[in-house]
């Protein structure tokens, strides 16, 4: 939320009583203080077993790592740098920018949204293929993907469904709200919207947390002795062979 003028002590005031912006404002907390919660408990997890998942973070951080430094970028503008009397508020210099780097996101996303559907497709077709090279090592590494891919695909079905909505709504928002609406019941809008990334956080959180959980307790029941694992590499390659 941007900070009214610093002389316009009337304008500060309206922006404090404003009770529907300050409801969202509410929200938008509530949500990032259950998010910080869900993370304490993951991380705090993730220490006691010593194992953590890096690639499935890997959409979220290249995203945030564009938006950061395209941020930075149209901050140390000119035009960006003079105090604002709402937030998100926009202008003919910085309106352009802006939606540019919202059209990037939303090409990231479906590029990535592409690659994650391939790479599930990939993992079907080799659980259901028989091969007569098949390796033990061939058959770990996939029944890894298969288990990676059932962590990583919810999560960034979530993602981009929802960041790609919050995207588009961004951009109406500023193409037909911005010079036809108030500039409180605007700012009111605009941050409505940024809600979404908020819930977006927590069940992002929420649902890698559960995903984690639910292929732990698949892998426990799976832990077999070696030997009885060489002796069901034998018999299966005997059938890739029949």
């Amino acid at each position: 939320m941007g900070a009214p003028p610093l002389d316009n002590c009337t304008a500060a005031a309206v922006f404090a009583k404003f009770t529907p912006l300050y409801l969202v404002e509410i929200g938008q907390f509530a949500f990032a203080l259950m998010t910080i919660v869900m993370l304490v408990v993951h991380v705090f997890t993730i220490t006691r077993q010593n194992s953590t998942r890096r690639s499935s973070r890997l959409h979220q951080n290249l995203k945030f790592l564009v938006a950061f430094v395209y941020d930075f970028y149209i901050y140390c503008g000119e035009h960006f740098t003079a105090l604002k009397s709402h937030c998100m508020s926009t202008s003919e210099n910085n309106s352009d920018k802006i939606l540019f780097l919202v059209h990037l996101l939303m090409l990231i996303d479906f590029v990535i949204s592409v690659g994650d559907f391939a790479l599930l497709g990939i993992n079907k077709s080799q659980l259901n293929s028989k091969n007569v090279n098949y390796t033990l090592t061939k058959s770990y590494q996939v029944r890894e993907n298969r288990l990676s891919i059932r962590l990583i695909f919810p999560l960034s079905v979530t993602h981009s469904v929802t960041f790609t909505l919050y995207l588009v709504l961004g951009t109406i928002i500023r193409r037909f709200f911005y010079p036809n609406y108030d500039p409180l019941l605007y700012a009111t809008i605009v941050e409505g919207v940024h809600m979404m990334v908020c819930f977006y956080t927590f069940v992002s959180v929420s649902i890698f947390y559960y995903l984690r959980r639910r292929l732990e307790l698949v892998r426990q029941p799976n832990r077999i002795e070696p030997q009885t694992e060489y002796d069901l590499h034998f018999k299966q390659i005997s059938e890739q062979w029949q």
